[in-house]
């Protein structure tokens, strides 16, 4: 073969190859953009019950969709690694099963070069996601937030959700109880109220029977059924051990709506915070403001630890979508041949697993039974390996 036609063989290939590069982009394409709108609708719905309280209260249907349209970009950071998974196992198990991976390894493309388009697909959804979390979920979550606040305490009746817990200022309140009157008017119920200093140790600590809001101002009341009174625990000691304890059957909450503003860092959660934000609070050796909503005790925070384990995880978290990437295609090449049942099987299996051991480290580290920057990545790390051994084998 002389050094022409060597040359033209070299550009046909390599024109064959890009061909085929858009083709396994195109075959998986679908899946992914039903994936990723599959997935979003699912985790949206869990926020469109309190939308829809909202709107049946009274608030402008563009408050409920500018809060809807905030929630997105954090609910993207989910869904994109789902989308992967899900477009590359269909996609790839399709293309095994109708043995087009084999045509084209047969005619001397390797399967390391074929699985290149899936590769390049993890970089960019990695990309994406560091670049949600770092530059668009703060200021989407405060502009939330801030509706939020702005609906609850600046409409005539407030419309907060049972078993929620609100961060105003200092201030603490657990709603246990919210119902929706007759009138049009709410009401809430068992409520706790505590008050905090700037060491963090409760001054007040009040039990609520019955609130009613009117604008600024709460009524607080007793529970006529129950005889049950409004408590005040005040602290006469300093080691929290002894308090004064005073009882009244009604009284009045004067909260200004100036404190209700959401200036001040209300978030509760670590995925509202930026990597350079997390990473102050963990070198400062400060305990960090972020409430726990599933527990409501005197230790609302996070340990040390607890920062030092978001903090990695916030890193981690991209990264994911890029393993995740690679072990679905791995397992999609070794059992693509049963079909696209196998792959949406795999693509449950590997969901599955990534949450199940997200969660169990997050437990670990809580109970301070493994080191948080081990618990971060350890899932990724395995997946990745577990992966990286299976495309070698194949």
């Amino acid at each position: 073969m002389s050094l022409r036609q060597a040359h033209d063989t070299n550009i046909k290939y390599k024109r064959m190859i890009k061909k085929f590069d858009f083709y396994i982009l195109k075959e998986i394409m679908l899946p992914l953009i039903v994936g990723l709108l599959l997935v979003s609708t699912l985790l949206l719905g869990d926020k469109l019950y309190g939308l829809f309280r909202y709107l049946y209260s009274g608030v402008p249907a563009k408050d409920v969709i500018d809060i809807l349209l905030a929630f997105i970009p954090a609910i993207m950071v989910t869904a994109i690694p789902a989308a992967l998974l899900l477009g590359i196992s269909l996609g790839l198990t399709k293309l095994v099963k109708d043995r087009e991976i084999q045509s084209v390894n047969m005619i001397g493309v390797k399967k390391k070069r074929i699985i290149l388009p899936y590769i390049m697909l993890g970089i960019i959804g990695m990309l994406a996601i560091l670049l949600l979390q770092e530059l668009v979920i703060p200021k989407a979550t405060a502009k939330a937030l801030r509706l939020i606040n702005n609906i609850i305490y600046s409409s005539p009746t407030a419309v907060i959700s049972k078993d929620s817990v609100l961060r105003i200022d200092n201030k603490l309140i657990y709603i246990k109880n919210s119902v929706q009157l007759k009138d049009g008017t709410q009401e809430l119920r068992d409520v706790i109220f505590i008050s905090q200093n700037y060491k963090n140790r409760w001054t007040q600590y009040m039990t609520i029977p019955i609130i009613k809001q009117q604008g600024d101002i709460w009524v607080l009341q007793s529970n006529p059924k129950t005889g049950e009174n409004i408590r005040t625990y005040t602290p006469i000691s300093d080691d929290g051990n002894n308090w004064e304890v005073t009882e009244a059957q009604e009284g009045i909450l004067n909260l200004p709506k100036e404190i209700f503003d959401r200036s001040a860092d209300t978030r509760k959660t670590p995925e509202e915070y930026t990597l350079k934000e997390l990473h102050a609070m963990k070198d400062s050796g400060v305990r960090g403001s972020m409430i726990s909503m599933n527990t409501f005790t005197p230790q609302m925070g996070f340990s040390q630890n607890e920062i030092t384990f978001h903090f990695h995880k916030k890193i981690a978290t991209p990264l994911m979508a890029f393993v995740i990437t690679i072990l679905a295609t791995s397992l999609a090449l070794i059992f693509g041949r049963n079909g696209s049942f196998m792959g949406m099987l795999i693509a449950a299996i590997v969901v599955f697993c990534t949450i199940v051991s997200g969660q169990w480290m997050q437990v670990l580290v809580e109970n301070s039974l493994i080191h948080p920057i081990l618990a971060a990545y350890l899932p990724a790390t395995v997946f990745f390996t577990t992966g990286v051994i299976l495309i070698a084998k194949e």
